[in-house]
């Protein structure tokens, strides 16, 4: 608290606004990262904020001369806004809507009915002749109004397809996560196998992790032959001893972690400490590599695995932040993609997989 303060006095801002800020970013975020919900326009800046990929000192010296549009979205935010305001404009009745001509539009009900109260300035045609929007329920459990002014007709109505609001090139893996692991398998330090069907599964399609850990000691058999490192508890690999002499840690650039979870599985303030510790010691596991290693360009990076509304619940993105990472893409996992992978507990339980996303992270230096 008294950093907070400190840092925000030696920028001239007041600290209280500043903490509404974040409880307002949180509670956005908490929303937007739903696996239920995701807007187009999410995907049209950057993951992560421009102030959070760069360092104070490079952030102030790129956007003195810049307004507050700018430092935030970057320079593409007047073609963002500008895609905003036609949006705004035509969602917007009271609005002046100019029609392509040559567009055939859809008849309004309510003129049709004789109630339309926005006249000249209706975004659907006022005309009888004009197709109907077609009747939802005459395709599905059957009309029963016999005065029914929707269209009950089969035919595909030409209907002007709404455009994407700006590119959407932030956010992606190409080829997704089974990508991801294909590319990084060399280098790639997997936590938390349980029956190892993981590592199977990536073994089966070339890509076996350079080392496979597991928190439990594996039993003997096909689980003992995946098994590099046992006993390994993510968040204290930065101290582990058995990894740090492996032969294969100095390739380690990448980690990654399918479907954590603490002892007590639906306590959401277990499992935000769990993933605090995993991102804290991975973050200097990172570290130390980071200083033996002199080349500046390479980039250390963390997968998770989650399902529904864990990473909103647990939290994550506000913990990668603290531990000093930085959300560069997020995807759906598809546990199909990896053949005969079927995701275990340590325990040996099954569960399924539903609505689960793979989020990667990279460690700012």
């Amino acid at each position: 608290e008294d950093a907070h303060i400190q840092w925000c006095k030696g920028r001239s801002i007041n600290p209280t606004s500043v903490r509404a800020i974040a409880q307002s970013i949180d509670i956005t975020l908490k929303t937007l990262y739903h696996a239920d919900f995701e807007p187009e326009w999410i995907r049209c800046q950057e993951v992560e904020p421009k102030w959070n990929l760069l360092g104070d000192q490079q952030y102030t010296s790129t956007t003195q001369n810049h307004t507050i549009f700018d430092s935030v979205y970057g320079s593409s935010y007047q073609s963002l806004i500008s895609h905003l305001s036609e949006l705004q404009d035509k969602s917007s009745p009271h609005n002046s809507i100019i029609c392509d001509p040559t567009k055939e539009r859809l008849a309004c009900i309510h003129f049709l009915k004789g109630n339309c109260k926005y006249g000249d300035r209706c975004s659907n045609a006022h005309s009888y002749s004009a197709p109907r929007p077609p009747c939802r329920f005459f395709r599905t459990t059957g009309c029963s109004s016999s005065n029914c002014l929707f269209s009950h007709e089969y035919e595909n109505i030409n209907i002007v397809k709404k455009e994407s609001m700006a590119p959407t090139t932030h956010g992606f893996y190409e080829g997704g996560p089974r990508a991801w692991f294909i590319n990084k398998a060399s280098t790639l330090l997997l936590f938390g196998e349980g029956d190892f069907t993981f590592t199977s599964a990536l073994s089966s399609i070339g890509a076996r992790p350079a080392i496979s850990t597991t928190s439990e000691q594996p039993s003997a058999g096909t689980e003992h032959l995946y098994c590099d490192i046992a006993k390994v508890d993510a968040t204290r690999c930065h101290a582990n001893r058995a990894l740090e002499l492996h032969p294969m840690n100095h390739r380690i650039t990448t980690c990654a972690w399918n479907f954590p979870f603490s002892d007590v599985s639906n306590d959401n303030e277990a499992n935000e400490s769990l993933m605090c510790g995993a991102f804290m010691s991975v973050a200097d596991y990172f570290k130390k590599k980071c200083s033996d290693n002199l080349d500046n360009s390479q980039r250390f990076e963390f997968g998770l695995a989650l399902q529904g509304d864990q990473f909103c619940r647990w939290s994550i993105l506000r913990i990668a932040n603290q531990a000093g990472f930085i959300m560069r893409w997020w995807d759906s996992f598809d546990s199909d993609s990896f053949p005969n992978y079927m995701p275990k507990r340590a325990n040996g339980n099954r569960f399924p997989a539903e609505k689960a996303r793979f989020y990667v992270f990279e460690l700012k230096r």
